[in-house]
């Protein structure tokens, strides 16, 4: 994330990264993703009255384009359908993620000059 983030707001802030990570693993929030025993990602879901919100979706980036975001974000969407939610997300607009995302099925809600905001109706 670090490239698009500078690229958003030209600066990296490393310290407050890793503040941030750090927190919210002790706190249990991140959930890791395994292949085999390795940890190649980590994911961040807040489970809301209204809504399943999908903070945050780390891959390594040595295993990216193997599917296994796809697959974490179709689990969210099952989920999110059985309990009758939409799931949505938020990603900086360098991102083109929102372009793997649209083809899931997710629609823009909202834009800012840096983020979108993206909606999944189950």
């Amino acid at each position: 994330m670090r490239g698009y983030a500078e690229a958003t707001w030209g600066e990296w802030k490393e310290a407050a990264a890793r503040e941030f990570i750090a927190q919210a693993a002790a706190a249990g929030q991140f959930s890791l993703i395994y292949m085999g025993d390795l940890v190649v990602g980590a994911l961040l879901v807040d489970e809301r009255p209204t809504h399943i919100q999908l903070d945050q979706l780390y891959v390594c980036p040595a295993y990216q384009r193997r599917g296994i975001g796809t697959q974490l974000v179709q689990d969210l969407i099952r989920r999110a359908k059985a309990e009758a939610k939409p799931l949505r997300l938020r990603g900086l607009a360098v991102n083109p993620a929102r372009r793997h995302y649209e083809r899931l099925g997710f629609v823009v809600t909202a834009t800012t000059p840096e983020r979108y905001f993206m909606e999944h109706h189950a």
